[in-house]
C-alpha cells in the first residue's frame, strides 16, 4: 500500500493557500522525488505525515517535549505511563514488598527491644524471665541478632568493662533461646561458652543449650573435657545430662551418683535435667525408678511431666520425633497413653506405625 505525505513549499506566503505536493511513502525509490532545500520530515510513521516549514520546527523545538505523539489525541496523553499495564503490576508488588520490608523492621525492634529487657533485669527475675519467653516466641527471625551476641569480639572493649553485667545477662539469656529453639547454626558459638573462661550462668545455659542442638562431634569433644576437668560438680552434671541429649552415654554414672547420692539438693538438679531432657532422659529416669526407692516419689512426677510432654509431639510434623517419643511413652509404660498412641497405626510412615505398635 502506497501512503503519501503532503509537503509544504517553504516560499509560499501565509495568507495565501499552499502548495501541496504528495509524494508517495514506501514508494520504490525510482517513484519518489527528492525533498527541495528547506523541507524535512517531522515523524516517520505508517500513516500519512506531513512536512513542516523548518522554521516552524525551530520554533517548536524550544517548547517543552513530551513522549505523546505529535497529535491532539497524543497531548492528552502527556505526562501519562507509556504502559499502564506496568503500573498495575508494579503497584502490588510495591506494596508487598513495603509490607515485608515493615515486618522485618518491626521484628528486629521487638527483638532488640527484648534484649533490653534482659540487660535490664536481673538474672532468673520474674522480668528476665519473661524476656527470654518472648525471644522464644518470636522464635528464628531474631536468631541472627542472639548469636551475635555470643561473638567473642562482644567479651572485649571499654564497652564490655563498663557495661560486663548486662552483657552477661543478655549472653545468658540468648544462649537460653537459641536451645529452645534449636538454632542449629548457633552450636559452633555455643561450644566455646562451656569453658572455665565464662561464667557459671552462661556456662550453665549453653551447655543446656548444646545438648538441644544436636549432634556435632566438636560438641561432644569440648563437652566430654567439661566433664572430666571441671571442678564445679553442676558443670560435670550438666555436661553429663548435655552428652546424654546427643546420644552419648559417657555421663551416666555421673547422674546415677547424683541422683542417688545424699546430697537433697544435687539429686533435684539431677533429676530437674532429666525430666528437661525429653525422650533422651526417659530409660534412665525408668531405670533409676525402679532401683533408687528414697527418690521414687520424685522421678514419677518427672515422669509424669515428661509422658505429658512425649503426648504433646505425638502430633508434630518431624516423623523421627514422632517415632522417639512414641518408643519414650512404651519405655514408661503408663496406661493412660494407649489411645494417643493408637492414633499413630495409621500415621504414614511406617516406622512411626512401628514404634506406636511396638509400645
Amino acid at each position: 500500500m502506497i501512503r503519501r505525505i503532503s509537503v509544504l513549499r517553504v516560499g509560499s506566503s501565509e495568507g495565501a493557500r499552499p502548495d501541496l505536493h504528495h509524494l508517495p511513502l514506501f514508494a520504490p525509490p525510482r517513484g519518489c522525488s527528492r525533498l527541495a532545500f528547506g523541507y524535512r520530515l517531522t515523524r516517520r510513521e505508517k500513516r500519512p505525515v506531513g512536512l513542516n516549514r523548518i522554521d516552524d520546527l525551530r520554533r517548536r523545538d524550544e517548547r517543552p517535549r513530551h513522549h505523546g505523539a505529535e497529535t491532539p489525541e497524543g497531548n492528552k496523553q502527556m505526562g501519562r505511563c507509556p504502559r499502564p499495564g506496568l503500573r498495575i503490576v508494579r503497584l502490588p508488588a510495591l506494596l508487598l514488598l513495603t509490607i515485608l520490608f515493615q515486618g522485618c523492621s518491626t521484628t528486629e525492634e521487638q527483638v532488640q527491644d527484648q534484649i533490653e529487657v534482659l540487660a535490664a533485669n536481673e538474672l532468673e527475675s520474674p522480668e528476665w524471665r519473661s524476656g527470654v519467653d518472648e525471644l522464644t516466641r518470636l522464635g528464628r527471625p531474631g536468631a541472627r541478632q542472639l548469636v551475635a551476641l555470643l561473638d567473642p569480639g562482644q567479651y572485649r572493649g571499654v564497652k564490655y568493662r563498663e557495661f560486663r553485667a548486662e552483657r552477661e545477662k543478655t549472653r545468658t539469656g540468648a544462649a537460653i533461646v537459641l536451645g529452645r529453639i534449636r538454632h542449629r547454626a548457633a552450636s559452633a558459638s555455643m561450644d566455646d561458652r562451656i569453658t572455665v573462661a565464662y561464667t557459671f550462668p552462661e556456662r550453665s545455659a549453653a551447655l543446656r543449650a548444646v545438648g538441644k542442638l544436636g549432634f556435632t562431634q566438636v560438641a561432644v569433644t569440648n563437652v566430654t573435657k567439661q566433664l572430666a576437668d571441671s571442678l564445679n560438680s553442676t558443670i560435670r552434671l550438666l555436661a553429663a545430662v548435655a552428652l546424654l541429649k546427643l546420644g552419648e552415654g559417657t555421663g551416666i554414672d555421673t547422674i546415677r551418683a547424683a541422683v542417688s547420692g545424699p546430697d537433697d539438693q544435687t539429686a533435684q538438679i539431677a533429676i530437674a535435667e532429666l525430666e528437661n531432657a525429653n525422650y533422651f532422659g526417659v530409660p534412665l529416669l525408668v531405670r533409676m525408678r525402679d532401683g533408687t526407692p528414697e527418690r521414687r516419689e520424685q522421678l514419677d512426677k518427672a515422669l509424669q511431666v515428661v509422658r505429658l510432654q512425649l503426648e504433646s509431639q505425638l502430633a508434630d510434623d518431624d516423623p523421627d520425633l514422632r517415632r522417639e517419643s512414641a518408643q519414650a511413652l512404651g519405655d514408661i509404660g503408663d496406661p493412660e497413653a494407649i489411645p494417643q498412641l493408637a492414633l499413630l497405626l495409621g500415621d504414614a510412615s511406617n516406622l512411626v506405625r512401628y514404634a506406636a505398635a511396638t509400645s
